[in-house]
């Protein structure tokens, strides 16, 4: 990046950018705010010891499938397995 510096009483005040940069730096700002605020839920998120779920699981379950099977796919488990860890039958 190239900057013209313009100076009072001999210090630097102002920096002038060719206005291309200038939007190049706006969105590189954006992009560092938004990646802050993700570590930041993802963090609370960790600390709460609550569990995300992909958006295809969200979208599975506004469509209405049942909330158990889309847990337990995305916990990668069989119905086997579910039924053998929680004590209950398979049914």
């Amino acid at each position: 990046m190239k900057a013209e510096i313009i100076e009072r009483d001999g210090r630097p005040e102002w920096a002038v950018i060719p206005y291309a940069e200038y939007q190049r730096l706006l969105e590189r700002l954006e992009d560092a705010e938004a990646l802050r605020g993700y570590d930041h839920a993802r963090a609370e998120l960790s600390a709460s010891g609550d569990e995300s779920i992909p958006a295809v699981g969200v979208d599975r379950l506004s469509a209405g499938e049942s909330s158990l099977r889309v847990w337990r796919e995305h916990r990668s488990l069989t119905q086997q397995a579910l039924a053998d860890a929680t004590g209950l039958g398979k049914s």
